[in-house]
Parts: C-alpha cells; sequence; structure tokens
C-alpha cells in the first residue's frame, strides 16, 4: 500500500471556547476528522480500481465527499452520522 499524507487537524484549544460544550463539541469534531483517514483511503482504492477497469466511480466519489463534509454535519458531542458506503 502506498503512503498515505494527512492533514491532521489542530487540537482545540480550550481558551478558544466560550464554555465546556463548544470546547467538547470541537475536540468531537476533531475525533472525526480523525476517524475518516481510514475511510478516505478505502475509497481511494475503490475510485482507482473503478476507473482503471473504465467502470462508473460516481457513487464512490459522492461517498467520498460525504465523508469530507462529515464533521460539517456533527452537532452533538459522541454521535456520528457516517455515511453509507456504495456497494
Amino acid at each position: 500500500m502506498g503512503v498515505m499524507i494527512m492533514n491532521i487537524p489542530p487540537l482545540p484549544l480550550h481558551d478558544d471556547y466560550q464554555d465546556q460544550s463548544e470546547f467538547e463539541l470541537a475536540l468531537w469534531k476533531r475525533e472525526v476528522q480523525l476517524m475518516r483517514f481510514e475511510l478516505f483511503e478505502e475509497a481511494d482504492i475503490a475510485i482507482f480500481k473503478l476507473e482503471d477497469a473504465g467502470a462508473d466511480a460516481s457513487a464512490w466519489r459522492a461517498y467520498r465527499q460525504a465523508l469530507r463534509d462529515l464533521p460539517n454535519t456533527v452537532t452533538e458531542v459522541d454521535v456520528v452520522n457516517l455515511p453509507v458506503k456504495p456497494s
């Protein structure tokens, strides 16, 4: 497997938030960002294989975009709704 370059999000600083709940949500969003890396790699491999075979990779591209958008959808700590992987 090749080397994956990760853009690791910075750790939020408590002083940057007005209250504890905002800080905890920022920490959770960072955790969601970190958990996506393995899923990105899986999606990339699926996209590359489909493209190499001349097949339609649009469902996997949409899934990858949903993963990119995931941190913006998080509104509660410990709650994340992962997108469904294409079959």
